[in-house]
């Protein structure tokens, strides 16, 4: 009786050792979130003098700014992407891109209902 109560714990250890282990190579799978703030934000777009608002959402960000075009300060809309591959993100044009079953509620608002 007493062998049959320690196979039974070394079966159940071992089994909760592949449980465990299978539930952290899943967890190390997922991937990073995007980095989110103006300056990453920004860094592939041009001319731009002061970013007003941003925001992002998993993978779409949107970026109020303020550029110099022709000595003339003018405030933009940009939609962006974040291309995992290449780690930077990317402006996308709006009127392919603003779909609200693509886009979060607020990334859409912000991005795409703006000038």
């Amino acid at each position: 009786m007493r062998i049959f109560q320690i196979a039974s714990a070394v079966l159940l250890v071992g089994a909760l050792a592949v449980v465990a282990g299978r539930t952290t190579s899943n967890l190390s799978a997922s991937p990073l979130d995007a980095p989110c703030n103006a300056a990453v934000l920004t860094g592939s777009l041009n001319s731009i003098q002061s970013v007003a608002s941003y925001g992002c959402d998993g993978h779409w960000a949107y970026v109020w700014a303020n550029v110099n075009a022709a000595s003339n300060i003018v405030s933009v809309t940009e939609l962006l992407h974040y291309d995992e591959a290449s780690g930077v993100w990317i402006a996308v044009p709006r009127s392919q891109y603003c779909d609200p079953s693509t886009l979060s509620a607020i990334v859409y608002q912000r991005a795409c209902k703006s000038n």
